[in-house]
């Protein structure tokens, strides 16, 4: 029995400047990086786990995967192929990331 695809539109929203601390790669780390670095946030959450932001019901108010050039000016990868990848969750902007982790701001 073959699939049925659903074609996903996308959604586009304002949000203003917001911080993500998670773990951080890049492509030099090879193939499969970005799951790899996703497996380690996911074993060590626990140690962000207090940092990160909820919504009112307290549930996880972000997990983001962000993608940025090596100057971490969050422009595309260079020839959208070479560049950083973060794994992580969303916390407020003035929280300071564990060692181990890194923390990336957004701008709105």
């Amino acid at each position: 029995m073959a699939r049925k695809l659903h074609k996903m539109e996308p959604i586009f929203i304002k949000k203003s400047s917001f911080a993500v601390i998670g773990k951080e790669g890049s492509t030099i780390d090879g193939n499969g990086f970005v799951e790899t670095l996703w497996q380690s946030m996911n074993v060590d959450f626990d140690k962000i786990f207090r940092l990160v932001k909820t919504d009112e019901k307290g549930n996880t108010a972000g997990i983001w995967g962000l993608m940025s050039n090596f100057d971490r000016s969050l422009k595309p990868w260079t020839d959208f192929k070479d560049g950083l990848y973060l794994a992580g969750a969303e916390v407020e902007l003035d929280v300071e990331p564990p060692t181990g982790w890194k923390k990336w701001i957004v701008p709105s």
